[in-house]
């Protein structure tokens, strides 16, 4: 019989590496997928994969022996997405978006610069926080509530701001001067 997930993480914060090597087998697939879920990216959900098995190493030492290791191991994810998506944001604040949504379209880069300037003109039209709120729900894949919890602003909020932003959107688009 396998041993369990709060066995091994026990064993392992004693300084067990097998320990760790099994867990790393059991979550390595599950915690990307997770990852490129919410970031639309396979080399960022690589990077947070990363990421996590250090802070996972890093924390060892406060894992409860009696508690459970799958609610404790996905809380430093969500945590980390939260850090995540508060970098991108902090980035938005100063630039165009990143090359990953251009990449999303054609592999044409043509067709690439397009994309990525038809985003930036569309979320230049809009207010920074709408901007910001519709590129992570929507360009990056991030819930309402990972986006609230990052801007300090209630699920609802967010959801109205990326309602008004669409409806913005939708309505320059039916409008001839833009």
């Amino acid at each position: 019989m396998d041993p369990s997930d709060e066995d091994l993480m026990g064993r392992y914060a004693r300084g067990d590496g097998v320990a760790f090597q099994l867990l790393f087998r059991r979550y390595r697939r599950p915690v990307f997928e997770f990852f490129r879920r919410r970031t639309q990216s396979p080399e960022r959900a690589a990077d947070l994969t990363q990421e996590l098995f250090l802070r996972v190493h890093s924390a060892r030492a406060s894992f409860r022996s009696d508690g459970a290791f799958q609610p404790w191991f996905f809380r430093i994810a969500r945590h980390l997405c939260i850090d995540d998506l508060r970098r991108v944001e902090r980035g938005l604040l100063g630039g165009p978006p990143p090359d990953e949504l251009a990449a999303r379209g054609s592999h044409d880069a043509e067709s690439q610069l397009a994309i990525r300037q038809s985003i930036t003109v569309l979320l230049d039209s809009l207010p920074p926080e709408q901007a910001r709120i519709l590129y992570a729900s929507k360009g990056l894949g991030a819930r309402y509530e990972e986006v609230a919890e990052a801007i300090g602003k209630s699920v609802e909020a967010v959801k109205q701001a990326a309602s008004r932003a669409l409806r913005r959107l939708r309505s320059a688009q039916e409008s001839p001067d833009v």
